[in-house]
């Protein structure tokens, strides 16, 4: 038996500005526990013929990597590097921003020049839900559903990327992305011309003006408090509840959950009054 498993402390102390590389065995459960496994059982649960899941895990599992880096970086640079966390966190949430943003342009791209019934037919189940979901008379605008949905969301995002770390928060970027890509793309090419009647690229600005800052504000929400999740998983994980860089790591996470929940707020908001209002101007 492997007895460093069976050892609460290193063999040798550990410096103050000493970098520990991430090193992902499985997820919070089986790291707490000394546990070596494979993070990729999470896909087991979805094993099916439907295109689209495999294709969402796919890119998961290919951007995992980078969003490591990003965090690899962001450690160095705190402890290592000695730079303000603010500063730091900050350019971590724009490299996860950026990497989004390929996502959602690579599907945006893909829905726009493909008949809806093969994102119906050949990628369910996921992508049927999003193509049923893409007639504007059927968005139910209520705000008590709107702010229910939203924080479901929001929770469901901060359990995943605390249990699985970086995979499960590339997995909630990835869904996020996609979600918005599939629909926005359907919407443009559907009702949303018909009930606009706008030509198809004042159709394309319109969409993209009405319902982006809503998607941009949700995304930065589930960025930032999948980091903080992530923050907090390995922080559980590496130390004590009494070191110092514990502590620290509170109170860089304290401002970023506070952030989360206003980006949060400022997309329920969009949702409840901007985009209907906007849709009465198309």
């Amino acid at each position: 038996m492997n007895q460093s498993f069976l050892t609460e402390d290193p063999p040798l102390p550990r410096k103050e500005d000493e970098f520990i590389p991430a090193f992902e065995i499985g997820n919070f459960i089986t790291d707490k526990l000394g546990l070596t496994g494979d993070k990729t059982y999470i896909g087991l649960m979805f094993v099916a013929p439907e295109a689209g899941i495999l294709a969402l895990f796919l890119i998961t599992g290919a951007l995992a990597p980078r969003i490591n880096q990003v965090l690899d970086l962001n450690r160095h640079h705190i402890w290592v590097d000695k730079q303000g966390s603010f500063i730091t966190n900050r350019k971590s949430v724009m490299a996860i921003l950026a990497v989004a943003a390929g996502v959602f342009i690579g599907w945006f791209l893909m829905a726009s020049v493909s008949n809806p019934l093969f994102f119906q037919n050949d990628l369910t189940p996921f992508f049927a839900f999003r193509v049923k979901e893409t007639s504007l008379i059927q968005w139910n605008f209520d705000p008590q559903i709107i702010i229910s949905n939203h924080l479901i969301g929001f929770l469901s995002a901060l359990l995943l990327a605390f249990l699985y770390k970086t995979y499960g928060a590339t997995l909630v970027i990835v869904l996020n992305v996609t979600y918005w890509a599939v629909t926005l793309a359907q919407l443009i090419q559907g009702e949303f011309v018909l009930t606009s009647h706008l030509s198809l690229p004042l159709a394309y600005l319109g969409a993209i003006l009405t319902f982006f800052p809503h998607m941009l504000f949700t995304c930065i929400a589930y960025v930032i408090i999948c980091l903080v999740a992530i923050f907090i998983s390995k922080g559980l994980v590496r130390y004590h509840l009494n070191e110092k860089r514990f502590f620290s790591i509170i109170l860089a996470i304290l401002p970023m959950s506070l952030m989360a929940m206003l980006f949060l707020l400022i997309a329920i908001l969009l949702k409840i009054y901007y985009i209907p209002w906007m849709l009465t101007l198309l």
